[in-house]
């Protein structure tokens, strides 16, 4: 199975014809958020509709740049505090961020995010639009700004794999206690990642001009799994 993974997208209308073009050569297209742009809601559900024509599966979870009320198209999956499974492997959401100082639409405090991983329980694929603290994915200009709560829940449930956006300057993979963490990159900047799920997991980040062409392959990885 090969899933495209792809987060913050910020209301590019280069990035949603390209999904709606490219999302065919995969199997899943995953959504880690930050479809919007300011009160570009109308644009997030457009793009869910685009990934949609593609005719795959589409899993989706908010950024903290999409409001909780945007109108979610019928037929794509919304995994925010859900669980589903991706292939063999179960897979859940945690949608939104942490607090940050821009008061974006979808901001929860650590109690709030913990509920949320608490009711989710056990998944080997954890879909976060915010990475978790103190990895190579959460560094910005003003030093770690990942989620407390999504690093407790990578170091208790031991996760196969985390997927996650949000920090736009720290387009990695990184390994903590056994589990990969991906930050794919913004969308926008045509940053995403193809996910592998036959057999062992694998992970490329990739990036590709949107308006043409083929991937350009930057990094590979064979986590555990």
């Amino acid at each position: 199975m090969k899933v495209l993974f792809l987060s913050d997208v910020h209301a590019s209308e280069e990035a949603l014809a390209w999904v709606a073009r490219r999302g065919k050569d995969y199997d899943t297209i995953v959504v880690g958020g930050d479809l919007s742009k300011g009160d570009s809601g109308e644009f997030a559900t457009r793009f869910l509709d685009g990934a949609l024509s593609t005719g795959r599966r589409v899993i989706f979870v908010h950024g903290n740049a999409d409001r909780r009320e945007m109108a979610v198209p019928e037929g794509v999956e919304s995994l925010h505090g859900a669980a589903s499974k991706l292939g063999r492997f179960s897979v859940g959401g945690l949608g939104g961020s942490n607090l940050t100082p821009f008061g974006t639409p979808f901001e929860m405090d650590d109690g709030s995010a913990r509920s949320v991983l608490d009711r989710l329980g056990h998944v080997d694929i954890l879909v976060s639009h915010c990475p978790p603290v103190r990895t190579k994915c959460d560094r910005a200009r003003a030093g770690h700004v990942g989620s407390a709560p999504v690093r407790e829940y990578v170091e208790q449930e031991k996760p196969v794999l985390v997927l996650s956006g949000h920090v736009h300057e720290s387009r990695a993979v990184d390994n903590v206690g056994g589990t990969t963490v991906v930050n794919a990159g913004p969308l926008a900047d045509g940053c995403f990642a193809e996910v592998g799920l036959d057999g062992v997991v694998t992970v490329e980040l990739k990036v590709e001009a949107l308006g043409a062409g083929g991937p350009a392959r930057d990094q590979h990885i064979k986590p555990k799994g």
